[in-house]
């Protein structure tokens, strides 16, 4: 909790969730209480394009997994795009998008 915003923090203690920011296309994302398939990729209305699916390697627990997952979006996103399992939609246009 330390490591996010006020105003993400306020909205994972209201809501099991917190939205990021893509740090190369400014693109939104809900990273959700949970450990797998629990990133949603958001169009400009909140709705869900997409669920991706990536973790860290290791043992971690699931706040740390958060964090990760938020750091990676806002640091890394076209390598988290490349990598990520998708359960909606295509990845192809994004990642041409990103790169």
């Amino acid at each position: 909790m330390q490591n996010l915003t006020p105003e993400q923090a306020a909205e994972y203690t209201a809501s099991g969730h917190f939205h990021v920011r893509g740090g190369t296309s400014g693109r939104r994302y809900r990273i959700r209480h949970g450990v797998q398939l629990n990133v949603d990729l958001l169009d400009d209305h909140s709705k869900v394009v997409s669920t991706l699916c990536f973790v860290p390697t290791g043992n971690l627990v699931e706040g740390d997994i958060l964090l990760a997952q938020k750091l990676a979006l806002e640091l890394c996103e076209p390598d988290v795009l490349k990598v990520a399992n998708w359960s909606l939609g295509s990845r192809i246009p994004l990642l041409l998008s990103v790169a």
